[in-house]
């Protein structure tokens, strides 16, 4: 491992360990500040795809990792809004 593909490999972590929050904050009914979340998310992305093939590959199981709490964290978001939006 390279020393790009571990600081890569460092932040895509951090990025996870916020999606973790939020998601455990969500559900406890409370709100977190992730507006910084989709550019960040989306610079860590870009760098990824800049980096070597073989970095991109070795990453390739985290970034669906990444992707698959990026859906949890919709869910999240979508189950608190019908909780705390009053029905018709």
């Amino acid at each position: 491992m390279n020393d790009n593909q571990a600081h890569l490999e460092q932040s895509l972590q951090k990025q996870m360990d916020n999606i973790n929050h939020a998601i455990t904050k969500i559900r406890q009914n409370e709100l977190v500040d992730i507006s910084y979340m989709n550019s960040e998310v989306t610079e860590l992305c870009q760098k990824i795809l800049q980096a070597e093939d073989q970095t991109a590959k070795n990453m390739e199981g985290k970034v669906i990792e990444i992707i698959n709490l990026l859906d949890s964290l919709s869910i999240e978001l979508k189950d608190y809004q019908d909780r705390v939006e009053p029905k018709d």
